[in-house]
């Protein structure tokens, strides 16, 4: 199989989009944990309140298991109960609980063919549609840490990109398919900062993810669907992104058309420790206006450090990154703000950040890092030079002393 770190970097700047189209995976998880175990709740409510969310990769013009699941739960409720403890029994081997699932439920559609349930006597057209995807998709919900959702035409294309081989048996296809996500699974794990995002993504959602398999399908989904496209085949992915910057002085802030804008790509990082203690956006926000700064003074040809001051020294001291301007010795004061709006979002500033920005005034910066993507660790940059004060910011909070008024109150 060919190297994926190509795809998987990818995957990880363009998972903004993918995660926006796809985030009801999750979502489905979330509602099948809080609705399909409601024991007093016949089966086919808890099958059709369980599958609720994920119900677009059980239904589509030709084929819609989960509606035959449901009729035939109203049907013969114990039976598929039944069927379904089977099918769910981790004990046992995964292609025999698949083969006896199929088998069965063909034999109890039978059953109400001859019954005469609703119009299906003497039709040969009546089809259960309990195929190795749907099958898939029972399972996945059922036990996210162990399973994943298989689709073939998704695997086959993903196989097609990575050179994997397939093979024609439907059932060993999904097993097959098991296994390299798998070993998909150890690739994505590599990326560190991407992990510890997706955690904290998970944490803020609300979602799970116990074992990264949804994680992992969603990737091999994104590459057949999103990402295999003959302009992304076509790319030079060693190709640098072009950085462009635009800068103002605080003094015309109010004049500026954001229109004007240029953007700057900033490379994807490895926050390492930090990353992993601090998941706050302002936090991100100034790390990724570190890397900046060292591209900037790299291109100049500077060699010098730059430090996140408000980390070493502690926050108050009116700015978040002491570098250098580009004569290389000159102190350059650097406030990050950061969103993940656009530009036009106010921001808020601190007393001792106007305070420094008027004392420093022309070695002060407001890097208005916006458009942030978290996961890709990309965004637009917009520096503001010069005294806060000329901005004509309005005051929002005020400090109140208790200490005149509390003595005698107990």
């Amino acid at each position: 199989m060919i190297q994926l770190t190509s795809l998987i970097q990818a995957y990880i700047k363009n998972w903004d989009f993918i995660n926006s189209e796809e985030i009801y995976k999750w979502e489905s998880l979330k509602q099948f944990k809080e609705s399909f175990f409601k024991t007093d709740l016949p089966i086919q409510e808890r099958i059709r309140q369980g599958f609720s969310k994920v119900d677009n990769l059980l239904v589509s013009a030709r084929s819609y298991p989960l509606a035959v699941l449901i009729e035939v739960a109203e049907a013969k409720p114990i039976q598929i109960e039944t069927m379904l403890s089977n099918l769910f029994d981790e004990s046992k081997p995964l292609r025999e609980r698949m083969e006896t699932y199929m088998s069965e439920f063909d034999r109890i559609i039978k059953i109400m063919k001859d019954e005469g349930h609703s119009d299906w006597k003497g039709r040969n057209n009546v089809k259960s549609f309990q195929d190795t995807h749907a099958i898939s998709v029972y399972l996945a919900m059922r036990y996210p840490q162990a399973h994943y959702i298989y689709q073939w035409k998704v695997f086959a294309s993903f196989a097609s990109i990575a050179d994997y081989e397939t093979c024609s048996d439907a059932i060993e296809r999904y097993l097959m398919f098991v296994q390299l996500c798998e070993t998909v699974k150890t690739e994505l794990m590599k990326e560190e900062a991407f992990i510890s995002f997706y955690n904290g993504w998970l944490k803020e959602k609300k979602f799970i993810d116990p074992n990264y398999n949804l994680l992992t399908q969603d990737f091999i989904y994104a590459v057949a669907t999103y990402l295999n496209s003959e302009e992304y085949q076509k790319a030079d992915k060693k190709k640098s992104i072009e950085k462009e910057v635009y800068q103002i002085e605080a003094s015309a802030f109010k004049e500026v058309d954001p229109k004007d804008f240029k953007s700057f790509k900033g490379k994807i990082m490895d926050y390492e420790a930090i990353d992993k203690l601090h998941r706050n956006l302002g936090l991100e926000g100034e790390m990724w206006a570190i890397q900046y700064e060292r591209e900037r003074l790299e291109k100049l040809g500077i060699n010098h450090d730059v430090r996140h001051a408000s980390i070493e020294e502690g926050d108050g001291l009116g700015y978040d990154i002491l570098s250098v301007e580009d004569d290389g010795v000159t102190p350059r004061y650097i406030e990050v703000k950061t969103t993940e709006g656009g530009v036009t979002q106010p921001f808020f500033y601190s007393s001792n950040e106007l305070a420094r920005s008027i004392v420093e005034r022309d070695h002060y910066y407001i890097y208005r890092v916006y458009g942030f993507k978290r996961a890709a660790r990309q965004a637009n940059l917009l520096i503001i030079h010069g005294g806060l004060d000329e901005l004509n910011g309005e005051p929002m909070t005020y400090k109140a002393s208790m200490k005149h008024f509390c003595v005698g109150w107990f």
